[in-house]
């Protein structure tokens, strides 16, 4: 898997200051940046740090775009009706004013009108299995929208297709969906069965969690996590199960343990126990969406940051401190919640 590594700072620092560089210790302490408010990341778990493994804080221009593909057109509505064209152009994919914007775009007559939008995707330069996700953005408002932040599984070595084979046996990770007629919903979700017609969905709403605040809306910034991992559990073949933790700010208010579609033959933790890719996408209209009704327009996604991290065992100090400094960065072990 390729990996894109940017940076380091101090953890009382904003985090939009991050410089383009990449630091290792050999000692196997790990890089911990704290996000633009100074919190820190979602504890890793017991006994082990977390390593970044792909940040883009969307600070340079074009060049941030660098690890990104782009799917472009219809596509038959993407499998989910939907009516929008995803195009390359810097009118429906940038970055500038320290974010990347992705926007779709609605013009021409009632009854007849037509969308552009950006859907991109790291499946040729990133892929991960397990870890930490996270990002921070704002939605736009607008009856049709839907915005998403999601993975899909990366295709097996020398193979044209996923592991357990084509969607959704081999399984959707949904990090953030949302739609622009209720800026109040934020859901987590995950996809998986036999085929399409007996598709097995795991979701629960912030709303639902008793855990969103009052007055929340996703056209304000707020940070997004998803973490990814193993827990044990004695009842099941190999003695571990796969567990999936949504965050908003830090507010845990969803967990799936198992209990989706496994593949015959395969470990209780499948399918998702293979590196999935990260999409970003800003659809109209379509199954979640709903049908559009937006006046002319461009409608902004803005995502501040987006990063990875993978949770490694730290090798043992060896007469170090907890906080190394290193070419002015400050690296340490994140604290424990």
């Amino acid at each position: 898997m390729n990996l894109s590594m940017r940076g380091c700072v101090a953890a009382a620092s904003n985090r939009k200051q991050i410089s383009p560089l990449g630091v290792m210790l050999a000692t196997g302490a790990s890089l911990v940046v704290a996000d633009r408010a100074g919190a820190q990341l979602i504890a890793p778990p017991a006994g082990e740090s977390w390593t970044s493994t792909f940040s883009d804080q969307f600070n340079n221009g074009a060049s941030d775009l660098a690890p990104f593909t782009y799917d472009l057109g219809n596509n038959g509505g993407w499998g989910n009706g939907e009516s929008e064209d995803y195009t390359s152009s810097s009118q429906n994919v940038s970055v500038s004013g320290g974010n990347l914007n992705i926007d779709a775009i609605a013009s021409g007559s009632p009854g007849n009108q037509t969308y552009t939008s950006g859907r991109i995707q790291t499946s040729g330069s990133f892929s991960q299995t397990y870890g930490l996700f996270e990002f921070r953005a704002a939605f736009p408002a607008g009856q049709g929208l839907w915005p998403a932040v999601w993975m899909l599984p990366a295709n097996a070595p020398s193979s044209s297709q996923p592991k357990y084979g084509t969607w959704p046996t081999s399984g959707e990770v949904d990090i953030f969906e949302s739609v622009g007629q209720n800026t109040g919903l934020v859901q987590g979700s995950l996809h998986s069965g036999a085929n399409p017609g007996s598709e097995v969905t795991q979701y629960e709403k912030f709303s639902e969690s008793g855990e969103e605040p009052a007055g929340f809306t996703t056209n304000a910034f707020h940070t997004y996590d998803l973490s990814w991992g193993l827990v044990p559990d004695s009842a099941v073949s190999g003695g571990q199960e796969g567990e999936f933790n949504w965050y908003v700010d830090g507010t845990l208010y969803e967990t799936w343990e198992g209990n989706w579609y496994v593949p015959p033959g395969a470990a209780p933790t499948a399918p998702f126990d293979q590196p999935f890719y990260l999409l970003l996408n800003l659809a109209v209209g379509g199954n979640f969406g709903g049908t559009p009704d937006l006046a002319d327009g461009s409608y902004s996604m803005q995502v501040d940051y987006l990063d990875a991290f993978q949770a490694t065992v730290p090798e043992p100090a060896t007469g170090a401190v907890m906080g190394l400094f290193l070419g002015g960065c400050v690296l340490h072990r994140p604290k424990r919640r």
